[in-house]
């Protein structure tokens, strides 16, 4: 069953896959509160959330007086993994509440999002 994510959760896999894809670069300073506040149409309390998960899992650290994006590309490694393999999961569970069954859900990936061959006409 597909769980429903809190608020911070949604929040913080969003800057982790802006980290991940390129937005934000390693050592980059972490925007401020009130601007990822107003980006993500959100409250204070949601994004220290969200960032006090991303600093326990050591994808953003003190540096200075501020916070900043790690520059430790093992963790974020793990963490691309990581985000990965919950994004998969809930295609997995999605497929499944729609009434495929795991051959039907292998097909689909091993032809690259469809049924059919390419080859189709």
């Amino acid at each position: 069953m597909t769980k429903t994510k809190a608020v911070f959760e949604t929040v913080q896999d969003q800057i982790l896959e802006d980290l991940l894809s390129g937005v934000y670069q390693a050592g980059d300073p972490v925007p401020d509160r009130e601007s990822l506040r107003m980006a993500f149409r959100t409250n204070t309390e949601t994004i220290d959330r969200a960032i006090q998960g991303l600093e326990a899992r050591g994808l953003i650290c003190r540096e200075g007086e501020g916070l900043a994006f790690t520059r430790d590309g093992d963790r974020m490694a793990l963490a691309r993994e990581d985000l990965v393999q919950g994004h998969f999961q809930d295609f997995l569970d999605r497929a499944r509440k729609l009434g495929m069954d795991d051959g039907e859900i292998r097909r689909f990936v091993l032809n690259k999002g469809g049924f059919h061959d390419q080859a189709r006409g």
